[in-house]
């Protein structure tokens, strides 16, 4: 006996669909969206710029590719304090709170925000030449004493707050230097923010030979006997000038290569009085030359 295998039977309806404006459409698809809301990272780190202020945008604070025009950015510190759009060194090393608002659909969230700052300090060093009589060298002297622009190193930091340390190294130099230099100092200038960024320059300092025909000898003197001032520091040495200041040749631990001696010849006068001859004698030991001088 066939039997035939059951038959399926399929039935289409029709559905009919309204018809939807262009605007009503848009407004639907917007609204599925916003209901999402909007997420805020938890915690970012902000890094100041150049300027030390950066303007902190709803991209810098929500996920993903926000569209900054929806949005609203308010700044507190961690106490509820308001601060505004843009931060400064005054939040530098602090946490605040940021609250991005969407403006079409009043949905907020906040995150945390770090500040630092990730740029050093920029130094330019200038060089300096001095005579090899001058036996101060501090960065304080040659800015207030000899009143030497180049003393310290030129700064540039975004934040304003750095502190300057330096490193010297001392070099001897022989007769055949050819820029005509006794010795020279290495000054090694490290420049250090606020933040610990550190940045350096090294700066020298040319001391330049002193020649026999370069010196100067002191004038005649005249000093009371009840309390004679007649040392060579009293009434003075052989010098030489730089920068509107008499540097003395004789005295202190000078890196000049030149021998200087003097003798005394006393002279009795009248009443009680006498003179004291004193012939100076430089040798400069690089060019050999000898030359003396009376006062």
């Amino acid at each position: 006996m066939k039997t035939n295998p059951p038959r399926m039977c399929l039935r289409i309806h029709s559905l009919r669909l309204p018809i939807i404006s262009g605007s009503i459409f848009l407004m639907i698809l917007f609204s599925a969206l916003y209901s999402q809301g909007q997420t805020c990272n938890d915690l970012s780190t902000i890094s100041l710029d150049a300027d030390c202020a950066v303007e902190i945008t709803p991209d810098m604070v929500l996920e993903g590719t926000p569209v900054d025009t929806s949005y609203i950015v308010n700044l507190t510190t961690m106490s509820g304090l308001p601060i505004g759009k843009i931060l400064t060194a005054a939040q530098l090393g602090d946490t605040v709170r940021a609250t991005i608002t969407d403006t079409l659909t009043g949905n907020s969230c906040w995150g945390l925000l770090y500040v630092e700052d990730k740029l050093a300090p920029s130094l330019v060093c200038t060089n300096i030449t001095l005579p090899c009589a001058v036996t101060q060298f501090s960065p304080a002297y040659l800015s207030n004493v000899l009143a030497l622009t180049a003393a310290y190193p030129q700064v540039i930091e975004n934040c304003n707050a750095y502190t300057l340390s330096y490193i010297d190294t001392w070099m001897d130099l022989d007769c055949n230097d050819p820029q005509d230099r006794s010795a020279y100092l290495q000054r090694v200038w490290t420049a250090t923010d606020a933040s610990g960024n550190q940045s350096g320059c090294t700066q020298f300092l040319h001391f330049q030979r002193v020649h026999a025909g370069q010196i100067l000898f002191p004038d005649d003197v005249t000093v009371s006997c009840s309390n004679p001032l007649t040392t060579p520091t009293q009434a003075g040495e052989p010098y030489v000038t730089a920068f509107g200041k008499n540097f003395p040749l004789f005295s202190g631990d000078l890196s000049c290569e030149l021998d200087i001696v003097y003798q005394d010849q006393v002279l009795s006068l009248c009443s009680g009085s006498y003179k004291i001859l004193r012939t100076w004698t430089v040798l400069d030991w690089c060019s050999g030359q000898l030359i003396t001088s009376n006062n």
